[in-house]
């Protein structure tokens, strides 16, 4: 049944607050890839799942952290999360495009594109696509700033310091996320 599933899921999306109480990695990972198959069901629609899978944002952002902290990551593993990380930005851009979540994810969806297209076989326009979708969500929470590229890099490379450093906000120029 799937409201028990997502019953279920949402009670590991609550105990994924507490970063003390995350699994180890191959019982997570076949927790999202549970989750995953529970979204992709065909009894719930697209906009569904995407309001679900949103609203997990904590549960993924904690796997994904989990998964690219073992010392076992490989071009794989990547690929997998970097799809997933895919799945989340058309989810929380679905919600609300510029929240903070949103621009970690998008944050970390072109840092892994950016490592793969060094690969000599990956897609190059792929970390493309990502830093457009970046300055897009970037523009959508801070406004255009009447064309100014320089600006919008600046504030694109705050962020990231901010949302993909340990302690990046104790760390950053400006104070404001």
């Amino acid at each position: 049944n799937i409201s028990k599933s997502l019953d279920k899921f949402a009670q590991w999306n609550e105990k994924s607050v507490d970063i003390r109480s995350l699994p180890p990695l191959l019982e997570f990972h076949e927790i999202i890839s549970r989750v995953e198959s529970i979204l992709g069901e065909k009894q719930l629609s697209g906009e569904v799942s995407r309001f679900i899978r949103a609203g997990m944002t904590t549960l993924y952002t904690n796997y994904f952290n989990v998964s690219l902290s073992a010392s076992t990551t490989c071009l794989e593993s990547k690929k997998e999360i970097l799809g997933l990380a895919a799945q989340l930005h058309l989810s929380l851009a679905t919600v609300d495009h510029g929240t903070t979540e949103h621009l970690s994810i998008l944050h970390l969806c072109y840092e892994l594109a950016s490592q793969q297209s060094r690969n000599k076989d990956s897609n190059k326009n792929l970390s493309k696509f990502w830093a457009l979708q970046l300055q897009k969500a970037h523009e959508c929470r801070y406004g255009r700033m009447n064309g100014n590229v320089a600006m919008l890099k600046e504030i694109m490379v705050h962020t990231r310091s901010v949302l993909r450093n340990m302690d990046g906000f104790e760390n950053a120029k400006y104070c404001f996320i």
